[in-house]
């Protein structure tokens, strides 16, 4: 690896133990979105809560103006760089998709991609392997019943894109190539984990990562494992075993620690819950920047740190909000965003070669989910609102009361 990038990992890490809110290193792994743009119009997405509300926002693609920025102030020291799951869009759908792929290869940094898969024909196969690029394909089961309502695709359409995609990797070893499951676990797929450990064994996939559903509408509630506990706890522990036996390397959500609702105690907003004693290492280690090139703390913040399309990165990354939330976010009151945040203590660097197992905390879920009735809007969907209020001079005018009255109301 580039020596310039091992120096800035020293430097970085030394910062992150001071705790510095003033700092000389840059970034060590970063989420870019190239579009906020889909296809698909999944049923758990926040996607279909924002169009429901009239609100989803306004198509939009990265300018290339802006990627140069990022080529110029930013890829050079990255280790990790996730096209990708830190915004609602099909990064394949971007219109610089071509053009920015073939620039991000010439950087030495980890490439990955998160993808439904629906776009990946063979040429882009070819290429996204060729690249050395780590893919996770998106899914909600192993079998037509679960996966086919959730995407309104066909299952064995994905299997066979992620077949096609392990064969390739499989022709080009050199290139350093993975293929990976990306899961979103609730009630009524449950059942479905330890068969898509066999389907991973089968097909030759590298990992399967499985993280817990943030229900963003009532009718989803009781489809997070908050309210099964037990049989979470015995599908994870089942689906475990079976990937030890196959030899697949699977990374489930911790257990649950007690069982029942009543483990989580009662409701509070994130604001007033209690800020947990792990760490964060998001405002020292990685950044989030969307299609519109602005800058935000880590892949689930909606707080925006800066514009690059105003300002450099370097007086965004070194600036007064960036300053402020490194010297509040691990202090007894850290920002309502990092309160509740399931991110806490979980490295960036692990998070996203997918070595680390997300917290099953019941009181951090449940602040996350709402009372009940009525889901607490989650700090992503919340931001996206905020957007989308934001782009006409009526929706600046209602957007102060409309965020009232749903931080309110949970609706």
């Amino acid at each position: 690896m580039d020596s310039s990038i091992l120096q800035n990992e020293r430097v970085n890490r030394e910062e992150r133990r001071k705790q510095a809110l003033v700092i000389r290193s840059k970034p060590l792994v970063a989420w870019i979105a190239l579009t906020n743009r889909c296809n698909l119009n999944c049923a758990h997405c926040p996607r279909s809560k924002l169009r429901g509300l009239g609100v989803l926002p306004e198509p939009h693609d990265m300018e290339l103006s802006t990627f140069d920025k990022l080529e110029v102030e930013l890829f050079a020291d990255l280790k990790v760089c996730s096209l990708g799951g830190n915004n609602l869009g099909e990064q394949l759908m971007a219109k610089v998709w071509d053009t920015a792929l073939s620039r991000m290869q010439t950087f030495p940094f980890r490439l990955s991609l998160q993808t439904n898969g629906t776009l990946l024909t063979q040429h882009r196969i070819g290429m996204l392997i060729g690249a050395g690029c780590t893919i996770n394909l998106s899914l909600e089961g192993a079998s037509e019943d679960t996966y086919g309502p959730i995407r309104s695709q066909p299952f064995e359409k994905l299997v066979g894109v992620a077949r096609a995609l392990c064969e390739e990797r499989d022709r080009r070893p050199d290139a350093g190539a993975q293929v990976g499951f990306s899961f979103t676990v609730f009630h009524h797929n449950l059942p479905d984990l330890p068969r898509l450990v066999g389907l991973a064994s089968r097909l030759g996939i590298d990992r399967v990562r499985v993280t817990h559903l943030i229900p963003v509408e009532e009718r989803w509630r009781y489809q997070s494992l908050l309210y099964h506990q037990s049989s979470a706890n015995q599908i994870f522990t089942e689906a475990s075993q079976l990937a030890r036996h196959l030899g697949v390397a699977l990374g489930v959500p911790e257990h649950f620690v007690s069982y029942g609702i009543a483990s989580a105690g009662k409701w509070l907003p994130p604001q007033r819950l209690q800020a947990k004693e792990q760490p964060c290492y998001h405002p020292w280690t990685s950044v989030s920047i969307d299609e519109r090139g602005r800058v935000r703390p880590c892949c689930v913040s909606s707080v925006v740190m800066g514009d690059l399309n105003k300002t450099s990165f370097e007086r965004i990354w070194n600036g007064a909000r960036y300053r402020r939330l490194r010297k509040t976010v691990n202090s007894s009151r850290p920002w309502t965003d990092c309160r509740a945040c399931m991110l806490r203590g979980v490295d960036p660097l692990e998070l996203m070669i997918g070595n680390v197992r997300l917290t099953s905390d019941a009181d951090v879920l449940l602040a996350n989910i709402g009372p009940e009735p009525g889901i607490a809007l989650q700090p992503f969907l919340l931001g996206k609102l905020r957007d989308r209020l934001a782009q006409s001079s009526l929706g600046r005018i209602l957007l102060p009361l409309a965020l009232h009255n749903w931080r309110r109301f949970g609706q």
